[in-house]
């Protein structure tokens, strides 16, 4: 058995609550990260509970990331510093606090209080 708790948390977030092109179309600098930050604690709650108590299924349970790789325009060091960082924004938001702990220091460097703590 293969489950997955979430669904593309990166386009829930950022489409639903930052841009506005997905439901429930909000418009928002803060509440994507807000969003994003309830979706991984939901996804967290869920495999420990399966983790625990459906143990016996003997399944796998993860989370389902949507990710664009980029691509560095020219070989410039600030292309490619900005190809890495939209890939941590994207890829690191909901990937490094499952497998590291914690979000990238990046992103808690550039978005300060904007960014929940675990």
């Amino acid at each position: 058995k293969r489950w997955i708790t979430i669904n593309e948390a990166w386009t829930v977030s950022v489409n639903g609550h930052g841009t506005g092109i997905h439901a429930p179309g909000h418009h928002s600098n803060t509440e994507p990260y807000i969003v994003g930050h309830n979706l991984l604690l939901a996804h967290g709650e869920a495999a420990s509970i399966y983790r625990t108590e459906f143990a016996h299924q003997r399944g796998l349970i993860g989370i389902s990331n949507s990710g664009d790789f980029r691509y560095p325009l020219t070989t410039s060091k600030g292309d490619r510093e900005a190809a890495e960082r939209a890939m941590l924004f994207q890829m690191g938001w909901f990937s490094d606090p499952i497998f590291l702990g914690d979000y990238p220091s990046e992103m808690k460097e550039r978005l300060g209080s904007r960014l929940p703590e675990f």
